[in-house]
């Protein structure tokens, strides 16, 4: 790989690295896996990415083909940005915010830039993105790629400009079905990819019919295929690559659509010391359509108090301290964008709270914000230096009639496993994660980690739901959720994949088969920070 390292600095204008203290630092993301690249790429521009690509195509053809996988915050639980080969980092360089066209609430960037980044921008106009990015550090472009939008919907990337499998650009776009004709006519790997998904539409037509039926609360796979073709024929392919987790291609730059923003959304917290108590109380607060239902776990009320941090309005007696990790803690939050009717949601829900055996407050400020990220402290446990609790499946989805019969049953498997297994989540949209409790230094624990993950698809499954139901599956649940997919939407999705990739360059084992023993092998074998938070 320094031979290729060697070719390849000398035709880009960005950086090659090989040093193993730098690959070792691009090994790591919130993923309890861990792979260390071969080669670091931080790409320029995206010539830059089109000459590593076009490299890797050529040797490909020869029959020696390495992986490349891109990395924008490394945020991903799911293990998508890890690779053996050669990693494409793009926040170093390619995280521009270039235009932002005010009539059509259009944002051009380019993937690196930072989802935290955009939004500060944006909110100067009154408008933000449809990006629910939990940390900092996350990209534009893993957003995208990682399908992480509030409804899992295409419908706000207008364009996107790819960098596929021979180094060749394609926009994306909704195009008329002449347009399309035309694109399709073409020689060369544009015309192919064309070609290729429209036969995949034909060959399977009845499947994707049965899905643009369906609710789609699954997102494993590539269920954009059932956006891609639309009125009069017209074709886009963008759906595809949202939450195709860089395995069609390369995204390198992007415009997206922002929506109207709140100045503010007012909030209540209610601590219930009785669970039962509080799933009654969801359907009262549910009937007044908030903008936010949260639900959140005694437990993780627990080790934020634990941790030191005091809520002035959790006032607790020495008895009900000891208790905490019982209860749930729900967050209720209203934002219309009146102020007089945010206020009277948040006074008929008072009235409400006050009949409820619960303690509760209301706020307008920031202190509920912070409230709602104490899931955080359990990543950490204060009390136990050996433990980390990582997030191993970031949005499952549980439909809500199940959700009591849902919780009775996770349950009786934490205490079948002998884990902890804490659930928060939003009621609303129906998708949860757990944070079980392990030692990555245990080989036990390790056994036991992935027993729960296929035991806990085995409980959603039973219960209606689906295993991935925001982001995708990545690496870490691939094996898991095709043991669910029914034979054609696998060989679907197997099409769809060698269309765009069919010398199996692109983050290899995302969205593919992976061998359980391969997992195992790259499991973490520390608790630190890296991680977890």
């Amino acid at each position: 790989m320094s031979k290729v390292a060697t070719y390849l600095q000398g035709h880009i204008t960005g950086h090659v690295l090989t040093r193993k203290d730098v690959c070792e630092k691009y090994a790591d993301t919130l993923s309890v896996l861990s792979a260390t690249p071969e080669m670091v790429v931080c790409p320029r521009s995206t010539n830059d990415i089109r000459k590593l690509v076009r490299f890797a195509w050529q040797l490909a053809e020869k029959g020696h083909s390495f992986g490349i996988s891109t990395r924008g915050g490394g945020t991903d639980p799911t293990a998508s940005s890890l690779t053996h080969g050669a990693l494409l980092s793009m926040t170093p360089s390619m995280s521009t915010l270039y235009e932002y066209e005010p009539k059509q609430h259009l944002l051009r960037a380019q993937p690196g830039a930072t989802v935290a980044t955009a939004q500060s921008a944006l909110s100067l106009h009154g408008v933000k993105l449809p990006i629910p990015a939990e940390y900092p550090q996350a990209t534009l472009g893993g957003a995208i790629a990682n399908g992480e939008l509030v409804d899992g919907s295409a419908a706000w990337v207008h364009q996107l400009e790819v960098v596929v499998d021979s180094g060749d650009v394609i926009q994306t776009g909704r195009i008329s079905k002449h347009d399309f004709n035309k694109k399709s006519g073409k020689q060369g790997r544009e015309g192919d990819i064309y070609r290729g998904i429209d036969t995949v539409l034909e060959d399977h037509a009845e499947l994707i019919a049965t899905l643009q039926k369906s609710d789609m609360h699954d997102r494993s796979g590539y269920p954009g295929i059932t956006q891609v073709r639309g009125r009069g024929g017209s074709f886009d392919l963008t759906p595809l690559f949202v939450g195709s987790q860089g395995t069609l291609g390369i995204i390198s730059e992007m415009i997206v659509e922002a929506r109207f923003a709140p100045r503010e959304r007012v909030y209540a917290a209610a601590y219930f010391a009785n669970s039962e108590i509080a799933r009654d109380a969801l359907d009262q607060f549910e009937k007044q359509s908030p903008a936010l239902l949260e639900y959140i776990d005694g437990a993780f009320v627990a080790e934020a108090l634990d941790q030191g941090n005091i809520y002035p309005w959790l006032k607790l007696s020495d008895a009900q301290a000891r208790q905490v990790a019982a209860g749930t803690l729900i967050v209720i939050g209203f934002d219309e964008f009146n102020d007089r009717k945010r206020s009277r949601s948040l006074s008929k829900l008072r009235k409400k709270l006050d009949k409820l055996d619960c303690i509760y407050t209301t706020s307008t400020e920031s202190d509920i914000e912070t409230l709602r990220r104490v899931v955080d402290y359990t990543a950490l446990p204060a009390a136990h230096a050996d433990r980390a609790a990582p997030e191993i499946v970031p949005g499952f989805y549980v439909p809500r009639a199940r959700f009591e019969d849902f919780l009775v049953n996770l349950a009786k498997l934490a205490d079948s496993l002998h884990v902890d297994i804490p659930l928060h989540g939003d009621i609303k949209s129906g998708r949860y994660s757990v944070r079980p409790t392990f030692s990555l230094q245990r080989v036990a624990d390790k056994q036991k980690l992935f027993k729960l993950i296929d035991s806990l698809n085995a409980l959603i499954v039973e219960h209606g739901g689906a295993l991935v139901a925001h982001g995708g599956e990545g690496r870490l649940l691939s094996r898991f959720v095709r043991a669910d997919w029914s034979d054609e939407y696998e060989k679907m999705v197997d099409e769809i994949k060698a269309v765009f990739d069919p010398h199996g360059m692109l983050n290899l084992g995302v969205k593919q088969p992976v061998e359980l023993r391969e997992l195992v092998a790259e499991l973490r074998s520390d608790n630190s920070s890296n991680a977890t938070l």
